[in-house]
């Protein structure tokens, strides 16, 4: 019963278990031989000889919090009598040189997921070169094979620090699966395009979602010019809660920190969530502030207008919003409503998608995440390697 379940824990095909022991230095350990010996010269088909016999013991299986299992492996040196030629034999998932299986590598590279290298290093007591360079070698064996995969339609498209005020990046996501398919350095313009141009995709996307970065609309268009921009909703109302914040400042500057963030809340939730004395500190608070008032039902109208059940009606409360602000009283406001007119396609293509760059979003947290953990990354190849492992969804 024993050697069937070590047999199927060791998986190894072209081994069968010969003797299981435990060692001098409490290791246990797993003698095995071959099924099939392999020992015909591959220049003349001549049967050769074996001229040397030694053995190797490698790490194979690692149980936390139980003892690891190691695996004897013979290994054999032949030699043609025809051509003289010499070679050592060679097994699936052996390598050539080192101290632990393929198998172990793969088994380390799953524990790495949600834990730095470091920390995995010190539970297998094995050199962080060592962890580190086993887990990106079987990085590129994770990740989903791009020919085999269906183009994805849809795009989230955000920027990400590698190093904050000092060096950025941009991802493409997946929002259907919550994959990155790409990383690339850089937010300027020219940055992107060479981003876009190297996507990994034959067939572009058709809907691209972005937040409201100046410029990046066209120079989307520039690469894909098929392709349908949509708005992030969340960027959009941001225009408005930051114009309103900026005012509140204006007029309460000398109040303490707790009761800037109780304001704060008052003006930014929703009405329909405030209790009955919320709302008249609310009230309290707009009353005899004319620019603040105007700003506050700006934002309700605008949420409102999220509220459209299609593009049409989207439209109509878009056109009627900006007929009334575009020309208000506050010169702040008039601001907002310029730029929103400026990006007046993509903001209603929201009615016709339904996308939010919220996936997105979500997994810049996880980025940062990674990035703290690790203290930060000096191979920045490896550090878009690890987002790509681990800011994905199962397909």
């Amino acid at each position: 019963m024993y050697r069937q379940f070590t047999k199927e824990l060791i998986q190894l095909k072209e081994f069968r278990l010969h003797e299981l022991f435990k060692s001098e230095d409490d290791r246990w350990v797993a003698t095995l031989k071959p099924v099939e010996l392999h020992n015909r010269c591959t220049g003349c088909d001549v049967k050769a000889h074996i001229h040397n016999r030694k053995s190797r013991t490698l790490r194979h299986q690692w149980i936390p919090g139980r003892r690891d299992l190691y695996v004897q492996i013979p290994v054999y040196r032949f030699r043609c009598p025809l051509c003289g030629i010499t070679w050592s034999s060679n097994w699936e998932g052996i390598p050539q040189r080192g101290h632990v299986t393929e198998h172990f590598k793969a088994t380390v590279t799953e524990y790495c997921f949600g834990k730095t290298i470091q920390e995995v290093a010190n539970n297998l007591l094995e050199p962080y070169s060592n962890v580190e360079r086993w887990f990106y070698e079987q990085a590129s064996n994770l990740l989903p094979d791009i020919k085999e995969t269906d183009s994805p339609e849809q795009l989230c498209l955000d920027e990400f620090a590698i190093r904050k005020g000092h060096c950025y990046a941009f991802a493409l996501m997946d929002p259907t699966t919550g994959h990155i398919w790409q990383t690339s350095e850089g937010k300027s313009r020219k940055s992107i395009q060479d981003g876009l141009l190297h996507y990994p995709f034959r067939q572009p996307p058709k809907v691209v979602v972005t937040d409201l970065a100046p410029g990046i609309a066209e120079t989307i268009i520039d690469v894909w010019p098929e392709v349908d921009i949509v708005a992030d909703k969340f960027h959009v109302i941001q225009l408005l809660t930051r114009t309103i914040e900026q005012t509140r400042k204006l007029i309460s500057k000398e109040d303490k920190h707790k009761k800037i963030r109780h304001q704060r809340r008052l003006l930014m939730t929703l009405p329909s969530k405030l209790k009955d004395n919320e709302l008249e500190e609310r009230d309290c608070l707009l009353e005899d502030q004319p620019k603040l008032q105007e700003l506050y039902q700006a934002l309700q109208d605008l949420r409102k207008m999220y509220e459209a059940k299609d593009f049409h009606e989207g439209d109509r409360y878009f056109k009627q919003w900006i007929q009334k602000y575009m020309y208000g009283m506050v010169p702040a406001l008039q601001k907002v409503a310029k730029t929103l007119l400026q990006w007046k396609k993509p903001i209603l293509n929201f009615f016709t998608y339904g996308l939010t760059n919220g996936p997105m979003e979500g997994t810049n947290n996880k980025i940062k995440v990674l990035k703290r953990k690790a203290y930060g990354y000096r191979n920045q190849d490896h550090f878009f390697t690890r987002i790509r492992l681990e800011c994905k969804q199962p397909f």
